[in-house]
């Protein structure tokens, strides 16, 4: 009996010894090694942005996020699984761990370093105030102290439109912005140049006006959650889009879905 038990006391002990260090190999893992791991990458993207992202005719997912989500996947070596959300939705989704990076045209805030480490930037835009055509009281981005802007809250653009004094009014999206000014709702709204463009180019009947554009243009990065774990992920990040950069693939996805070259520096 004895023997017994001195045999079932050894079997346990070795039972939570092999437990204690499969749970120690697999937390030993970071970012980067999980996603190496699983096979893939999960992305957020945030959906209906045309030329950005959205969905073609035949219900296909594309736009520019999305192939360069695809590229920066394949250069890791793993698949890509793509998180469709919307603005309010996006960092909310990250934080929870729902998808391992965001590609969606952002910038570095100081608010958002408090949460996320940034990739070096891949592309540039300027930033230009848009108000109805009959507007003759915006010339300028000084002229919004005590006016009406829509963005959506938390943004780079509602964040501008705040400094220079404006009353922000939240709004889902760049076409529901440019609804807002169209319509008299608000008195304005800041975006970069090609949605606006965009905009105007499909629908004609709009009558709206560029007034100004920032001597600053809106830089884009991929954050990923701060901290040791994501630094080789980060670094891998980078150099996916170093060798997409200079191997023109940046370029050629930029030219193909926005018309123009946004890694060109301005």
């Amino acid at each position: 009996m004895r023997l017994l038990k001195k045999v079932t006391a050894l079997s346990l002990t070795m039972i939570l010894l092999l437990t204690m260090t499969g749970c120690g190999k697999k937390d030993d893992l970071d970012t980067l090694g999980k996603i190496k791991k699983n096979g893939k990458i999960t992305i957020g993207v945030e959906s209906n942005q045309e030329p950005w992202c959205y969905h073609a005719e035949n219900g296909e997912l594309t736009g520019f996020d999305v192939e360069l989500a695809q590229a920066v996947a394949e250069k890791l070596g793993v698949g890509v699984l793509l998180f469709e959300c919307n603005w309010d939705d996006l960092f909310r989704g990250f934080d929870q761990g729902k998808y391992d990076i965001i590609i969606d045209s952002l910038e570095k805030t100081e608010e958002r370093e408090k949460k996320y480490d940034f990739s070096d930037p891949y592309g540039q835009y300027n930033m230009v105030l848009v108000v109805a055509e009959d507007n003759t009281d915006i010339k300028g981005f000084e002229d919004l102290k005590g006016k009406k802007t829509s963005n959506a809250k938390g943004t780079t653009y509602a964040n501008i439109a705040s400094k220079y004094g404006a009353e922000v009014h939240d709004s889902s999206g760049v076409s529901d912005a440019i609804g807002m000014v169209a319509s008299g709702l608000t008195d304005a709204m800041i975006n970069t140049e090609l949605p606006i463009y965009d905009y105007m180019k499909r629908h004609p009947e709009a009558a709206l006006k560029i007034v100004a554009t920032s001597d600053d243009p809106a830089v884009f990065m991929i954050p990923v959650r701060n901290g040791g774990e994501s630094a080789t992920l980060l670094a891998e990040v980078n150099r996916a889009l170093s060798e997409l950069k200079e191997e023109g693939t940046l370029s050629e996805m930029s030219n193909k879905y926005l018309g123009i070259d946004i890694t060109d520096e301005k």
